[in-house]
């Protein structure tokens, strides 16, 4: 009688093949999905965009001026030239803490929450540099997560 060949997997080797990748996928798969840090980085991402529109804005043009402000529900960035508002970025409180302060020291986080209806106005020169010594720090969820430095240049990170 003559002897058939096999051949495939069989049906315990499939299975187990399944589960190892099941394991993996649910570990390594976490990391790459995690919508909170998917968020914060674009909520940073948007900032550091509104902030450089400003500077482009800035210019050669007096009064202009970039207002980050708080209401009841929301955070907005503003660019405003000579007071008439030319772009707005707005961000809902549920997803996302936006903290702002000037820098007094090098190293130091002057981040500290915006009330409800305030707002900060970092005024840009016509050289499209900012009046204070040594910049703005912005944080989201409490970190340091863009730097304004006094040239205006907007640039991800801590303020160093």
């Amino acid at each position: 009688m003559l002897k058939r060949q096999q051949q495939g997997y069989t049906i315990v080797e499939l299975v187990t093949v399944l589960i190892i990748l099941g394991i993996l996928a649910a570990t390594a798969g976490s990391r790459f999905f995690d919508m909170e840090l998917f968020g914060k980085s674009a909520s940073s991402d948007v900032i550091l965009s509104s902030i450089r529109n400003t500077q482009q804005l800035a210019f050669g043009r007096d009064s202009v001026v970039l207002r980050i402000a708080s209401d009841a529900s929301t955070y907005s960035l503003s660019s405003l030239v000579g007071g008439v508002e030319q772009v707005n970025r707005s961000f809902n409180h549920r997803d996302v803490t936006l903290e702002v302060g000037a820098i007094v020291t090098i190293g130091s986080n002057p981040c500290s929450a915006l009330s409800t209806n305030t707002s900060v106005d970092i005024p840009f020169d016509s050289n499209a540099e900012i009046s204070h010594a040594k910049g703005y720090q912005i944080c989201l969820n409490t970190i340091a997560s863009v730097c304004i430095s006094p040239a205006g240049f907007a640039h991800a990170g801590a303020c160093e």
